[in-house]
C-alpha cells in the first residue's frame, strides 16, 4: 500500500474532505478522525450508494481500533508488508476481481497483482462501474463471474 496513491484516490473521488478525512485515518487517528472517515469515505466504497448491506454485516463484526491504529501507524504493517516478489511463485488459478472507482484497493494495485502473478494463472475482472464493493454495485454480476470461475476448476 501506498498512503499517498491511497489518500489521491479518496480526494480525487470525494473531494478534499475526503482526502483529509483518510490522511487522518491512515495516520494516528482519534475517535473524531473515525467518524469523519465514515461521513466522507465510507460512502464511496459503492458507487451505488446503497450501503445497507453493510450495516448488516457490520453487526457481525467488531472494531478494534487500537488494531486499526496499529496498522495503518505511519510505520504499521501496512506500509510495509509488500507480498509482490512472491506472487510469482503462486500455482494455483487466482481471479483478480477490482472495481474502476475504488478508493481502497485501486483498480491499478489490482492490476499490478494480475500482471505479477505466473502467465496463464490469473483471471482479471474489472468492473467499470463499481468502486470497493462489487458485490453492492454489480451483484448479478460478480456472483455469475464468481461461479464461473469456480465451476471452471
Amino acid at each position: 500500500m501506498n498512503q499517498d496513491e491511497l489518500v489521491a484516490g479518496y480526494e480525487r473521488l470525494g473531494g478534499p474532505e475526503a482526502g483529509q478525512a483518510a490522511r487522518a485515518l491512515y495516520g494516528n487517528p482519534t475517535s473524531d478522525d473515525y467518524a469523519a472517515f465514515f461521513r466522507h469515505c465510507l460512502p464511496l466504497y459503492s458507487r451505488k450508494g446503497d450501503l445497507s448491506s453493510l450495516a448488516a454485516s457490520g453487526a457481525r463484526a467488531a472494531m478494534n481500533p487500537v488494531a486499526t491504529q496499529r496498522f495503518f501507524a505511519p510505520s504499521g504493517e501496512a506500509w510495509r508488508f509488500d507480498h509482490r516478489n512472491r506472487l510469482s511463485r503462486v500455482e494455483c488459478p487466482v481471479l483478480v476481481i477490482l472495481g474502476e472507482h475504488d478508493p481502497v484497493t485501486p483498480a491499478v494495485w489490482g492490476r499490478e497483482v494480475a500482471e505479477a502473478l505466473p502467465a496463464g494463472k490469473a483471471e482479471l475482472i474489472v468492473f467499470p462501474e463499481a468502486s470497493h464493493l462489487v458485490t453492492v454495485d454489480e451483484p448479478e454480476a460478480f456472483a455469475a463471474v464468481v461461479s464461473r470461475f469456480i465451476a471452471a476448476r
